[in-house]
Formats: structure tokens, C-alpha cells, sequence
């Protein structure tokens, strides 16, 4: 079975290139993962609440949680910048 990366034709040898496949990757780590997970299930919710006949509940919920997921994505580094 091949790897995602190995699927991929390599398009350049960057400083940020797999040493496997030669490609070029972005350099994310867990805490940018997490926060884009919040915030699409902050999403979720806040369109089963505009689903729901707009429960006010749910949609506030939504708005607080993709909040939450702004505070995480806030405190990532940009690690793709450095060398």
C-alpha cells in the first residue's frame, strides 16, 4: 500500500521536501489539526441549528465553538516561515 505522499507526483525538491518521495509538504503539526477540526464542527452544529427551524441554541453553540477553534489556530507558530 503506498503512502498519501507517494501517490503524488513530486513537483520540487524545497527545503521542506520528503526525503522519501521528494515532494514538498506543509509543515502542520497537531495544534493547526485540532483547531481546523473545532471549527468545522463548530460548523456542523451551527448549520443543524439553521437546519432545526434556526434553534438559537445550537447556532450560538456553533458561534462559540468555531470562537474556540480561532483561540487554538491563534496560538499555533507558522512553522512553514522558518528554515
Amino acid at each position: 500500500m503506498l503512502h498519501p505522499r507517494q501517490m503524488l507526483p513530486s513537483l520540487s525538491n524545497g527545503p521542506n521536501s520528503d526525503s522519501e518521495t521528494g515532494g514538498d509538504f506543509m509543515a502542520g503539526h497537531a495544534s493547526q489539526g485540532i483547531g481546523v477540526a473545532i471549527f468545522l464542527t463548530g460548523f456542523v452544529v451551527m448549520a443543524a441549528g439553521m437546519a432545526l427551524s434556526g434553534n438559537l441554541l445550537l447556532i450560538l453553540l456553533g458561534i462559540a465553538v468555531i470562537a474556540v477553534s480561532g483561540a487554538v489556530l491563534r496560538k499555533t507558530r507558522h512553522e512553514e516561515s522558518t528554515l
